[in-house]
């Protein structure tokens, strides 16, 4: 399973054009169906940017020069994701980029695609393979079908269901067994819009491997390790230079920091092909080893898929980031409350992962010191409620924040952040009141505003638990209205729930109550066969969460987070 890292910028070099993507049994994937393993690779491939927001709220403008029309889904969009489930395959990860063409109710498009692949005989399918789009329209929403125009690149068409909420497009995929109808592969993500591409910039970001290879061949240790990185990338001509840092958490009890040079990199039209090389962990020397990317940028934003390889060009971890353009900073910057949802993405049990709901109240001091309070809430309470947690060990180095979010009873949350603008992107190891390693994630964390939560709220995920021995976890595509919201009162609206699984809605009500520091919202409604319990904070226009589903007898099933954008439509 190798690539060579050294051929891979000779391999995308062959041109790049515009790409014209909890409930009851029945929404969700059945556990242990056959999986026709992995998709074709294509041998022959001959495939001749923007504003991020951050959080909806604003209309995509009229753009022109591939940028888009006057149609909300008009435009290029960029993207990267893993699959969140192969159904008894292999995960893979995806980098791609549309131009679509919204006529009326109907999309049109083309594009790119690379991916990662997490067994077989190849780690890649460079170069990129070409794709066609096509779609329906129906108001905010949009129903995608991605198909490659050569070599039947997919052994299943990937069909995503999105909603445009501002510059970005909300959405779930599945492909689905053409004779059965089972589904094969789901996840969801966040496309981009782009109005160009710019590569020279230092971007941040916070990231966790998709997955380890399961051939065998790797050196490194197998195991997923989240990631805090920084990267500075400069663009001559069509060569592209830099180096950066990497802060990987793993299981413990150590962090590691490896600096890296980008050994080699180049574009070629919008797409950058780049290898971290030259890898030296900070306490132990150099590293074997590199990694591949491919980045896609639109100046605010870089998308991008990768594979580390050990020194034997052997696929060690393969997955996908988002990196946020990270300007000159001053410490006053981090002066904030910060607000999150994540999960811890080792925790023991097998999906076993607990969700939490987390703010921090930041202050730059004199020397670099950050002080600050913070409140957690763990999704796996009896009763969910923020806890109150010290800041302890807070310190801020040009972009780079750390502190530590400590327990009642000892437990310690360690971040290792660098703020990129109106995002404070990091990684983190949990450890027990006596150091020892529990477990490590990663997540960003926003800031804004926390009232005003009458409107309409998008939001796609995936759930990180279940309790369910027949049913497995699936990605949502959630949209909800609320109505009517009062401080110390209650909370009513309405919303849609589309499972990867299946190819119409679940519509429900929306009931619940608000406090200064928590929203609760419960979805109820015969579609849904249980209620849906949500724990959410407010920052601008994102809505962090973490919910529990229960089936209808009130037990647990399903648990996870989710971050939702204001929508506009």
């Amino acid at each position: 399973m190798t690539a060579n890292p050294r051929n891979l910028l000779i391999l995308i070099a062959v041109g790049v054009v515009a790409f014209g993507t909890g409930c009851d049994l029945d929404g969700k994937v059945v556990l242990d169906i056959p999986l026709n393993l992995g998709d074709q690779v294509p041998t022959v491939v001959g495939d001749t940017g923007g504003d991020d927001g951050g959080g909806g709220g604003i209309t995509p403008p009229p753009i022109g020069g591939g940028g888009g029309g006057t149609e909300p889904f008009d435009g290029t969009w960029i993207v990267s994701y893993s699959d969140n489930l192969a159904v008894g395959g292999a995960i893979q990860s995806y980098a791609a980029r549309v131009v679509l063409a919204q006529d009326g109710a109907t999309i049109s498009g083309t594009g790119q695609m690379l991916r990662f692949f997490q067994t077989g005989a190849v780690a890649n399918d460079f170069p990129a393979f070409n794709l066609s789009v096509s779609g329906t329209v129906s108001g905010d929403g949009a129903t995608l079908t991605i198909a490659s125009t050569l070599n039947n690149a997919f052994t299943n068409i990937p069909v995503w269901n999105v909603r445009v909420v501002g510059n970005r497009l909300v959405g779930i995929y599945s492909e689905k067994d053409t004779f059965s109808g089972d589904v094969q592969r789901l996840g969801y993500s966040i496309w981009h819009r782009s109005t160009g591409s710019d590569f020279n910039a230092e971007f941040v970001s916070a990231y966790m491997d998709a997955g380890v290879n399961v051939d065998g061949v790797q050196t490194l240790t197998n195991e997923l390790a989240s990631r805090t990185g920084r990267v500075t990338l400069a663009q001559g001509g069509t060569a592209l230079t830099g180096g950066g840092t990497l802060v990987e958490q793993a299981s413990g009890p150590l962090t590691s920091i490896t600096d890296f040079a980008v050994t080699t990199g180049e574009l070629q039209g919008v797409l950058g092909g780049v290898t971290f090389g030259n890898l030296v962990d900070q306490m132990v020397g150099p590293v074997a080893g590199n990694i591949d990317w491919i980045l896609i940028s639109n100046g605010s934003v870089m998308v991008g898929a990768y594979g580390e390889f050990n020194a034997a060009d052997g696929l060690v971890r393969l997955g996908h980031a988002k990196w946020r353009r990270s300007p000159p900073v001053q410490p006053a910057n981090i002066n904030a409350t910060w607000v999150t949802s994540f999960e811890d993405t080792h925790a023991d049990g097998v999906n076993n992962e607990i969700n939490y709901l987390a703010t921090v109240t930041l202050t730059a001091g004199a020397g670099g010191v950050a002080t600050g309070t913070a409140m957690v809430l763990d999704e796996t309470d009896v009763i969910p409620a923020f806890v109150a947690y010290a800041v302890e060990n807070g310190n801020i180095l040009g972009n780079q924040v750390v502190f530590d979010l400590v327990g009642p009873g000892g437990e310690r949350f360690s971040w290792n952040c660098r703020l990129a603008a109106s995002a404070l992107v990091g990684s983190y190891q949990h450890t027990d009141n006596g150091g020892n390693f529990i477990s490590h994630g990663k997540s960003e964390w926003r800031t804004g505003s926390s009232t005003g939560l009458v409107g309409t709220w998008v939001a796609s995920y995936f759930d990180t638990f279940t309790a369910n021995a027949v049913e497995d976890r699936t990605s949502q595509l959630a949209r909800v209205e609320i109505t009517s919201a009062t401080t110390g009162g209650d909370l009513n609206g309405t919303g849609t729930l589309r499972l990867a699984s299946e190819t119409g809605p679940r519509f429900f009500s929306v009931t619940g109550n608000v406090t200064t520091t928590l929203v609760q919202m419960i979805w109820s409604g015969g579609d849904l066969f249980g209620d849906t319990e949500w724990n959410l904070h407010k920052a601008g226009n994102l809505l962090f969460g973490t919910y529990t589903n229960f089936d209808s007898g009130g037990i647990i099933e399903f648990q996870g987070f989710a971050a939702f954008e204001r929508s506009v439509i």
